[in-house]
């Protein structure tokens, strides 16, 4: 009879294209035939029925509700929430890298979710960009539980090497067993590359956040931030100095542009004077004391003058300042020449 209904509860959901496959399992869009909603149709291996129906509990919006889960014939069938979004592969892929704002606000979304999983033993293991999916809304969604596994206190390591190159922590490789502490590895490489566009290993990340990246992905698991609350926290507290560094950063943007027209006012003063080349040039040498004066007092200036010449690679949070730098050097420059020129 349970097999009956667990057959029942498949045929109402008709199946539309394959979103992907592999040797374990397979996924595809299917339809409602009750009411015509799309969902998410996974086949996979009896093991993971534990996980998605610990996941039917979630309160969370942060993880896709799980419909029905269904094991039949040594199968285990899911059907969860269709969720229409975008990944954050493919927002990196366009934006190349996001602001210390938006890494922060991903991250501690990410967090809460870990936290409740790792509560109730359970480890994602695959937390990478493809697997998080921001939805139409903004919010941020964990996607993929297809090779998450709940903590078992008795095993010295994981049974199967599975995990992302990259973003897989050393013990998900056999070295011991994988714990909540092997998700925070990962989320440790996604803020550097988030952060950057490139792996720790290539380049790490600047300031509170590259800290915090050294502190998720040190070799030994004893070594590394615990548990997702303790690295929620000290994200939050990047936060707010990055909510204080705010203001200040905008002071010093106006400082520079009131130093640059406040030189260019002084250059033109002095060709409508006529005044002698020995006045030019003391107005000249004032002037650009008065243009490098603001330019020190950038707090950035080491890392945007190190990425004039490469605007692309200039993080978002970082562009703004860059340009009105680059407007405001190209203006009292264009009218140094041409002062010169009719001197």
């Amino acid at each position: 009879m349970q097999n009956v209904t667990q057959q029942y509860l498949l045929s109402q959901y008709r199946e539309l294209k394959p979103l992907s496959e592999g040797k374990l399992y397979s996924t595809c869009l299917v339809r409602s035939e009750l009411d015509g909603s799309l969902a998410v149709k996974k086949r996979m291996g009896p093991g993971q029925a534990e996980i998605y129906r610990t996941l039917q509990d979630c309160p969370l919006d942060s993880i896709p509700k799980v419909h029905s889960v269904v094991v039949l014939d040594g199968c285990c069938t899911v059907i969860e929430e269709y969720i229409q979004g975008e990944t954050l592969e493919q927002m990196l892929e366009r934006e190349k890298t996001f602001s210390n704002e938006q890494v922060v606000s991903c991250c501690v979304q990410l967090c809460d979710t870990l936290e409740w999983l790792h509560q109730r033993g359970i480890i994602h293991r695959d937390i990478k960009p493809s697997n998080i999916l921001i939805d139409s809304q903004g919010k941020v969604r964990l996607i993929d539980f297809d090779i998450s596994r709940a903590v078992r206190p008795d095993a010295n390591r994981d049974t199967a090497i599975l995990g992302t190159v990259g973003y897989a922590a050393p013990e998900q490789f056999g070295f011991c067993q994988s714990d909540g502490r092997t998700d925070l590895y990962a989320l440790g490489v996604l803020i550097n590359v988030m952060s950057t566009g490139f792996p720790p290993s290539q380049r790490r990340a600047d300031g509170a956040l590259g800290a915090i990246v050294e502190r998720c992905i040190r070799l030994d698991p004893n070594d590394r931030i615990q548990t997702a609350a303790q690295l929620r926290q000290q994200l939050e507290d990047t936060q707010r100095e990055i909510h204080t560094a705010q203001p200040r950063r905008r002071w010093n943007t106006a400082l520079l542009l009131i130093a640059c027209l406040t030189a260019a006012l002084r250059l033109i003063l002095s060709f409508l004077r006529q005044n002698t080349w020995v006045d030019f040039t003391a107005n000249l040498l004032s002037s650009l004391l008065c243009i490098l004066l603001p330019l020190f007092l950038l707090l950035d200036a080491q890392q945007i003058s190190r990425r004039l010449f490469f605007l692309k690679k200039v993080p978002p949070q970082d562009r703004r300042t860059v340009c009105f730098v680059l407007a405001g050097c190209s203006l009292t420059l264009g009218l140094i020449l041409l002062l010169l020129l009719r001197i």
